[in-house]
């Protein structure tokens, strides 16, 4: 995945995705910082002694979002679970 920054932000942009979920991404909290001019990653887990079990959401720029984290995100379990989750106007986004 880092190797493939603008490869991703060039197909969400040319098939108009709006919400992208990934899985398994294997990226640490400090390497989600990335630089797509038109999305931005929303909502992410990844442990913290691991580079394994981990998701994320990217957006659009344009939509408007809130992070689930005080209800939703901070009921994962460790080891067990890993939750991302965005509410946007008419609909929750969640990686579980």
């Amino acid at each position: 995945m880092k190797n493939q920054e603008l490869e991703v932000e060039l197909f969400m942009d040319s098939a108009n995705i709006d919400t992208l979920r990934i899985m398994e991404h294997w990226l640490r909290n400090g390497e989600l910082l990335f630089g797509f001019p038109y999305h931005q990653v929303t909502s992410s887990f990844s442990r913290e002694n691991s580079s394994h079990n981990s998701s994320l959401i990217v957006i659009r720029n344009k939509l408007k979002f809130k992070e689930r984290t005080t209800d939703i995100v901070d009921l994962f379990a460790k080891r067990v679970v890993e939750i991302a989750c965005v509410e946007l106007e008419r609909l929750i986004v969640m990686s579980v």
